[in-house]
């Protein structure tokens, strides 16, 4: 396991996604905002604040392939054999908050990306060295790797205008229950689509 990952339960990766990759993906929140795809937070929620717009499932065809192509990565980084779990996209509005809180066991090696922001929204995360918690300031296309299931972490009430971001998530061989059950490559999720080219392209 990363050394760092191992003595703190997190650590920082600047440029994790490149600028224009990071910018596209906060391009796309933008718009599915606009187009209806995501949903707003729910009052509900005994964790994040209702002041969010939310892309999960079904989710969306510019996310989706992301977690399969970025798994040979965080393998790399966290020097662990990693399977995918599942991806969540959320964009924070002001007064949004989260909860601190640790996640469910699909989380056990998890990444917040920033991917695009009008002021810069920290989050926070209990170092497992030191027993205090640590500021997270992120860039679009930073991210934070962290033990999702161990380290406790949350947000304080944000003060800017909006701020997007991805959480990915990935489990080891010993959670196979929570290995995600959808496509892992883009070419499998091409090929869901191809497949119904029929359908898709002349359904009018």
């Amino acid at each position: 396991m990363n050394s760092k990952l191992e003595k703190h339960g997190y650590f920082i990766e600047r440029n994790f996604l490149n600028r224009n990759t990071a910018d596209l993906l906060c391009l796309y929140s933008l718009k599915s905002v606009q187009d209806g795809i995501s949903t707003p937070g729910s009052t509900d929620d005994p964790i994040e604040h209702k002041l969010s717009w939310n892309l999960g499932a079904p989710g969306h065809a510019a996310f989706d392939s992301l977690l399969g192509i970025i798994t040979d990565k965080m393998i790399q980084l966290c020097e662990v054999e990693l399977f995918p779990s599942y991806y969540y996209q959320r964009i924070y509005l002001e007064g949004a908050d989260m909860n601190g809180h640790i996640d469910r066991p699909a989380c056990q090696y998890s990444c917040t990306v920033n991917l695009g922001q009008s002021d810069q929204y920290p989050i926070y995360i209990l170092d497992k060295h030191t027993d205090k918690y640590t500021e997270a300031l992120l860039e679009p296309g930073d991210a934070m790797i962290y033990m999702g299931c161990e380290q406790r972490h949350f947000r304080k009430i944000y003060r800017g205008d909006w701020y997007s971001q991805m959480f990915l998530h990935w489990v080891d061989e010993t959670r196979p229950e929570c290995v995600w059950d959808g496509g892992t490559t883009p070419e499998d999720l091409l090929k869901q689509y191809t497949d119904q080219w029929k359908s898709i392209l002349y359904n009018r």
